[in-house]
């Protein structure tokens, strides 16, 4: 265990706080709780990979690999060894261990269903299977027995997987967690904030679900986690459910900052990611998607009032730092594609007679403008990510504003049927 706190400290420092510790200290209670437990009747039944798939699910594969070492180890320490010997038995749990690790990762991946869980878990029975096979045979003799352990710790990767679908939905739950699994669940077009953004607020819906394609577009290019930036996009703008007159998606018509000072406009406009993320709170979203309802403006420059504010009182006694958002800047890729999503899908709109030529330039420009005002400084993004996300953009902006034909003005004959069209038949001939 302090070699895991070592590890976590150099590789996963910011990854380090108060509740993921508890969550890894909880999971590995557990874990050993229920091998000893199982150890009562047979020590081949342990679930050692219960572990892994808890820390690779909830937490980071990276450190579920190296926790499973840990794991392995205590777990093998708990088989039957009076003899004070290192038994057979804690050399096949060990080994079952380390074979099961790889195994668990590749298959799970980044979708982390329940029927992706429990294939992991069928294919680690079959590696436990052949591990304790290999080492009965080279230890025993007694083939019938060296079965019977073999099909016991088949049964360990089976337990294993069953437990961990159990297990995790109640760990997501304590932990408010984004695993693939919440993120799936919050997608869901009747979770009630959505349903409320739909209902209330029908243009920033809209908005909201092309951001989204934009977003995972841009996140699966550059590496990140398309999920949860899809996820993400969804959210950014339900702030705007407490007003959501005031912004222009949802206007048909009368706009009330025609009648409202720059200023004042500025304080409505800016307020929607803190009132957003409020309410996300009190439905009880993941951080990281609260991350990103926080950070998806940054701390950019509301240009359109503050230009008019120049206009009004002159730029002598407008101060430009009035007219940004509260911020923080995005400070991870997902919030980053967000913020980068959202800015060029308000801005394609405006386009007229939109060409692959003028969207792509549009993209490149806005994109341009965030780096020179600081908007990415923090997000981690290089300028090859630059050119993929330019590049992701573009072609999903292209199937958005494909050419269509256009619809002749032809007047359709009345359509004949049964008797009817006999007798004109009869008439005509």
């Amino acid at each position: 265990m302090c070699c895991m706190g070592l590890y976590l400290q150099r590789y996963l420092r910011e990854r380090m706080t108060t509740r993921n510790l508890l969550l890894l200290g909880l999971i590995s209670v557990l874990v050993t709780g229920l091998c000893l437990a199982f150890s009562r009747f047979d020590a081949y039944m342990m679930p050692i990979s219960l572990g892994l798939m808890l820390v690779a699910l909830l937490f980071d594969q990276r450190s579920a690999l190296y926790m499973n070492i840990g794991l392995g180890f205590v777990a093998s320490l708990l088989t039957n060894a009076s003899s004070g010997l290192f038994s057979v038995t804690m050399f096949s749990v060990l080994l079952m261990s380390m074979a099961s690790g790889p195994i668990i990762l590749s298959v799970l991946g980044r979708k982390g269903q329940r029927l992706t869980t429990l294939l992991a878990g069928a294919l680690v029975g079959v590696s436990n299977f052949l591990c304790t096979l290999a080492v009965g045979l080279v230890n025993s003799a007694d083939l019938t027995s060296v079965l019977t352990n073999a099909l016991w710790a088949m049964s360990s990767g089976i337990i294993s997987a069953i437990l961990c679908i159990g297990i995790q939905p109640v760990l997501e739950s304590i932990f408010n967690l984004a695993t693939n699994s919440k993120l799936i669940e919050l997608s869901n077009p009747n979770q009630p904030l959505l349903r409320r953004l739909l209902l209330e607020a029908p243009g920033t819906y809209h908005h909201a679900i092309i951001v989204a394609n934009l977003a995972e577009a841009a996140a699966n290019a550059v590496g990140a986690n398309p999920l949860l930036a899809r996820v993400g996009a969804y959210y950014h703008d339900i702030g705007k459910l407490k007003r959501p007159g005031y912004f222009k998606e949802n206007q048909m018509g009368d706009n009330p900052h025609d009648r409202t000072d720059p200023r004042v406009s500025v304080a409505i406009l800016t307020a929607h990611p803190r009132d957003g993320v409020a309410m996300a709170q009190k439905a009880h979203i993941p951080a990281p998607v609260l991350d990103i309802i926080r950070q998806h403006h940054g701390d950019g420059v509301v240009l359109f009032f503050y230009d008019k504010a120049v206009k009004l009182y002159g730029s002598e006694n407008v101060d430009i730092n009035d007219f940004r958002y509260e911020g923080p800047r995005p400070r991870t890729k997902e919030a980053a594609c967000v913020m980068l999503a959202d800015t060029i899908e308000a801005a394609a709109r405006s386009i007229p007679e939109p060409t692959t030529e003028k969207v792509e330039g549009l993209i490149r420009k806005l994109v341009r403008d965030k780096l020179n005002d600081g908007q990415l400084d923090e997000s981690d993004l290089t300028f090859n990510d630059l050119e993929k996300i330019c590049s992701a953009f573009s072609t999903v902006l292209t199937g958005v504003f494909h050419e269509r034909i256009e619809y002749p003005d032809v007047a359709i004959p009345p359509r004949v049927e049964g008797m009817e069209k006999q007798e004109a038949q009869t008439d005509g001939d």
